[in-house]
């Protein structure tokens, strides 16, 4: 099925990012111990997402209010591989979408380079599974032609 999982290697050995969204590791991010909140990997990948759905002509303003589409998660998952904390430059690069009719699998691969220097290196893996809905009865609905089109540019 073309939204089948990515497997950990996909997500790591990636030869490139297909869209990368950057960002800083900020004070409302991070929890007691200094590091960013689990929850927030979620936050970064939709964050990410979207930015990517923006480049190609669907903010989230088109989606909702054009087209009259969501695109809830289903389905979310992200592997911890190293703690980013306060201050860390964030890259989130989306390293394949796949997608069956109204749904859709991105994988993200996300890299950090801490504050103090040290070089990049990756902090988490995951992916979310997604489908497209109507925003006046949540129904499903298949993905607009061009949208559809870019993710399966981007597949892995």
């Amino acid at each position: 099925m073309a939204t089948d999982p990515f497997t950990r290697n996909d997500l790591l050995s990636a030869e490139r990012d297909v869209f990368v969204h950057r960002a800083t590791a900020r004070l409302q991010d991070v929890d007691a111990a200094g590091v960013v909140f689990f929850g927030h990997a979620f936050g970064l990948f939709n964050d990410a997402l979207l930015s990517f759905t923006g480049s190609v002509g669907y903010s989230t303003r088109a989606l909702i209010e054009d087209h009259g589409l969501l695109l809830p998660v289903k389905q979310a998952s992200a592997e911890y591989l190293e703690p980013i904390r306060l201050g860390d430059v964030i890259e989130v690069g989306i390293v394949g979408v796949r997608v069956d009719g109204a749904e859709f699998r991105a994988g993200y691969r996300v890299r950090h380079e801490p504050e103090t220097g040290g070089g990049a290196s990756v902090a988490l893996v995951g992916q979310t599974r997604q489908v497209c809905v109507s925003s006046s009865g949540f129904s499903r609905v298949e993905l607009p032609r061009p949208l559809a089109a870019a993710f399966s540019e981007a597949h892995a």
